[in-house]
């Protein structure tokens, strides 16, 4: 996910602060939100959806600029945050 961000932005992945967010119904986890931090205050995202087994990537301006569904996703629960 952070190698498709940051070549979007054209960012130098090693540079850029990253973070990484659970995003919970309730107390159950459903999927994961994670930022990059570029200069100039650019940020980018991703949303990874368990659910539908998808990650929807959006660039600085919040335009969704790609969509890659998964054929398997790894547990949410195992995911490291």
């Amino acid at each position: 996910m952070t190698e498709s961000l940051c070549s979007q932005e054209k960012l130098d992945a090693e540079q850029v602060k990253l973070q990484k967010s659970l995003v919970r119904r309730g107390s159950t986890a459903i999927g994961m939100v994670v930022r990059v931090e570029g200069p100039r205050l650019m940020r980018s995202h991703a949303i990874w959806i368990e659910r539908e087994n998808r990650i929807l990537f959006y660039d600085s301006s919040g335009k969704r600029f790609s969509t890659v569904q998964l054929a398997e996703s790894p547990e949410l629960a195992n995911t490291v945050v």
